[in-house]
């Protein structure tokens, strides 16, 4: 049997320490293998993607990735899955926890990153 996972590209927790600290406009999908909510997520997420023309890269974390769980506990608002985070350059500038609609997801987003 095939594991579902979010259709954006991945992001590991070590990928996260090298390289997620500089990426100027990173929204993460927390996710869990577990939690079938988090595929509704995934097809609203794909769905407001599509009417938000900013410059935003979007990825996925399993929080179930042993080596992070010192750093979800610290942010343990995360582990609530699903989650989505907004990120500038590492620093959290949004986030929202549960099942939303693609316009929701959209207007959130765009709040984030609108200047």
């Amino acid at each position: 049997m095939q594991i579902w996972k979010p259709s954006s590209r991945p992001i590991t927790y070590a990928e996260w320490l090298e390289s997620g600290l500089s990426i100027k406009q990173l929204v993460i999908h927390f996710w869990a293998e577990w939690n079938s909510v988090d595929r509704l997520v995934d097809i609203e997420v794909i769905k407001a993607q599509e009417n938000i023309d900013l410059d935003i890269e979007y990825r996925s974390f399993d929080i179930q990735e042993k080596i992070a769980w010192p750093w979800l506990r610290d942010n343990e608002r995360y582990g609530y899955v699903p989650c989505i985070v907004g990120f500038k350059y590492g620093e959290e500038i949004g986030h929202l926890i549960g099942r939303r609609f693609a316009q929701e997801y959209e207007s959130v987003i765009k709040s984030w990153f609108s200047e």
